[in-house]
């Protein structure tokens, strides 16, 4: 007995002693917390908080939080880095204790400054897994927070929240930033003594928290992670997915009475392979008034579908959703992967086609109508002077006396291009070995020129037109769209002649408009490649006027499609992924075949199958044949209206010099 009682006092002096040292060189609670807000702490160091009489973890509940927080760090987020806030109820408490002694990689920070503060020194981006234990005991701060500094989060962080009711936990998934937040865990005092339920956000489940576990003498009633994945599953829950009707993209079919019964279209189908993959149902929205992909109001704040994923209005967005951050839209909405690209170019209307009665001299290049022109004078005065000679010397009356006439020799000549008979056949050896190779000269030339004119009778042929921006810039062409996203690209180009375009640019809502002023030649149009694809390839025939305009060979930009997304929405990490696989199969190309192949369909049906026979035979009946028509033929006439206009006039004039 006096050997324990001994070594009790021993006992209490030492205590006596490590108290005293410890009041004389540990710092206040307020340096204490400054610290802790400062530095992350080290996996091998301890931060040690001052005990006040304000600690209620000496009751049940605080040791039964204690081991339930240790407990779950060390089971799901045992290699994640750890931010613990706590409030000033919490900062001197052996909870907060315990959970900076866990060899985690932490950062302690105080709330008491305001959460704006405290989340401003929050390492939001740390790489791998991110946990963050909230220690609240005034909790009305956060839910003030959630609805404010969007940046001041980490959306793909673990949270486990302590210190809120149930309700305030609800509350807490309907702000700004608990609605894009996958992982909420809430541990709330029961009236139990000793017991905390486990609530977690149910994210596109449904609204608020639901009961996942409870924690109860030393362990959790049910063995399930509260980190469950809620993305690959959303369990058929709705998803609003904002759009319009854009031809090629997202296409609408509609009865007689003008009901819609059909959404066919590249984006649609995107979305229902998402849907199926997540097991979700898509509900398609329209935009409000019409507003299309939208546009900045004074305020700040967006219209049309950038606005709608903004104000959470949608969850996802489509019609040909050009991967852009002009004018600040990535501030409201983010964007999934790419799934496929187009380009803005220029819509030009389709210069009228060269006149047809130039088609004769189109065979040969001005080159080769020269050549053969010299050649054909040669010829002409070479036979005259052979034709001469031969008179005038012994062998007179052995050639034909009419080439001696230098116009029967040239008429000889051009009855041997043209593959005619004359009269006027050479006698002496020498003239017809010579009229020999000019026949097979002018044989070719005959052969060439009569199959090269066949095409060029039954192909019109385009003049050069403006294909390039530079030519555009200098045409002074005024440039037409319905929005001004393209000004807002053209602004910021480094291309001059780009930059130029901007004060020419003229803004008209309605498209059938400025299809309109394109095809009369009063302008360009903005329009993206595959819509002027779509046009050509479900056009039913010519007369539809899709060949009435036609893309400027040069584009000035080119765009990733991808569907329009909420800023920081937890669905895009495994929707990325989804996409990237959509992508790569090549769904994506037979998509929008197969759309162009049902529009052609339904705009058939629209017409009625006899208007569109009718416009099919006007077409040569389906067949490439092309009959040849005065059209084609014109210059024949013209040359003979020319001889006959011509010698009329001749004959006129010899008429007179006789009566003279």
């Amino acid at each position: 007995m006096k050997q324990a009682w001994r070594l009790a006092k021993l006992w209490t002096l030492q205590l006596v002693v490590v108290s005293a040292t410890m009041t004389l060189h540990t710092p206040s609670a307020s340096d204490s917390v400054v610290s802790a807000q400062r530095l992350a702490v080290p996996s091998t160091h301890t931060i040690r908080v001052p005990f006040t009489k304000l600690d209620s973890d000496l009751d049940q509940w605080g040791m039964s939080l204690r081991a339930a927080l240790q407990t779950l760090v060390a089971w799901e987020l045992s290699q994640c880095s750890l931010v613990v806030a706590a409030d000033s109820d919490y900062l001197a408490s052996q909870t907060l204790d315990a959970l900076t002694g866990l060899p985690n990689q932490k950062q302690v920070v105080g709330v008491t400054g305001g959460w704006e503060a405290a989340g401003r020194r929050v390492v939001w981006r740390a790489r791998g897994c991110r946990a963050y234990i909230f220690l609240l005991r005034k909790p009305q701060a956060l839910l003030s927070f959630g609805d404010s500094v969007p940046a001041l989060w980490d959306y793909g962080g673990r949270y486990v929240l302590v210190g809120l009711t149930r309700d305030e936990l609800d509350a807490l998934t309907l702000t700004h930033k608990g609605r894009k937040t996958e992982h909420l865990v809430g541990l709330v005092q029961s009236d139990k003594v000793g017991k905390w339920e486990v609530y977690i956000n149910q994210l596109y489940w449904g609204p608020g928290m639901r009961l996942h576990a409870t924690w109860r003498k030393g362990h959790f009633s049910s063995p399930a992670s509260p980190f469950i994945d809620k993305i690959s599953d959303i369990r058929g829950s709705v998803l609003q997915i904002a759009m319009f009707e854009w031809e090629p993209s997202t296409l609408y079919r509609r009865n007689e009475e003008g009901v819609l019964e059909h959404l066919y279209g590249r984006d649609i189908e995107v979305i229902r392979a998402l849907a199926d993959v997540f097991n979700f149902t898509a509900k398609f929205i329209e935009t409000y008034d019409g507003e299309k992909w939208g546009y900045p109001l004074p305020n700040g704040s967006w219209t049309g579908l950038v606005g709608m994923l903004g104000r959470a209005d949608a969850e996802l967005a489509i019609s040909n959703l050009f991967v852009s951050s002009l004018e600040g839209r990535d501030e409201y909405q983010g964007y999934t992967n790419f799934f496929d690209t187009d380009y803005s170019c220029f819509l030009i209307r389709t210069e009228p086609p060269m006149p047809r009665w130039q088609s004769p001299g189109l065979p040969y290049t001005l080159s080769t109508w020269l050549a053969i022109l010299g050649s054909l004078l040669a010829i002409g005065i070479i036979l005259n002077l052979v034709a001469l000679a031969a008179t005038e010397g012994p062998d007179e009356g052995k050639e034909t006396v009419n080439l001696k006439w230098f116009p029967a020799a040239m008429l000889f000549t051009i009855s041997l291009h043209l593959q005619e008979p004359y009269s006027a056949l050479p006698r002496r050896q020498a003239t017809r070995i010579m009229v020999a190779f000019m026949l097979m000269y002018t044989f070719i030339l005959a052969k060439s020129y009569s199959c090269n004119l066949t095409a060029f009778l039954t192909v019109a042929r385009q003049p050069t037109g403006i294909d390039t921006i530079k030519e555009l810039f200098e045409s002074s062409l005024p440039l037409f769209e319905n929005t001004n996203y393209v000004k807002a690209s053209l602004v910021q180009s480094p291309n001059v002649y780009l930059r130029g375009l901007v004060e020419r640019h003229t803004l008209v809502t309605d498209l059938r408009e400025i299809m309109k002023l394109v095809r009369k030649g009063k302008g360009v149009a903005v329009v993206n490649r595959s819509t002027k694809e779509f046009n050509i390839n479900t056009q039913l025939h010519h007369s539809e006027g899709a060949h009435e305009t036609r893309m400027m060979k040069e584009c000035f930009s080119a765009y990733t499609v991808a569907v329009g997304i909420r800023s920081h929405s937890p669905l895009k990490y495994f929707f990325d992924k989804a996409i990237s696989k959509i992508f790569e199969s090549g769904l994506v190309t037979y998509w929008k075949l197969d759309s162009y192949t049902q529009f052609k369909k339904d705009k058939k049906r629209k017409l009625g199958s006899q208007k569109y026979n009718e416009g099919s035979a006007e077409d040569g009946g389906g067949t490439k044949l092309v009959p040849l028509s005065l059209d084609h033929l014109q210059t024949a006439f013209y040359v003979l209206a020319s001889s006959l206009l011509s010698s009329t006039v001749i004959f006129m004039i010899e008429v007179f010099q006789k009566s003279i």
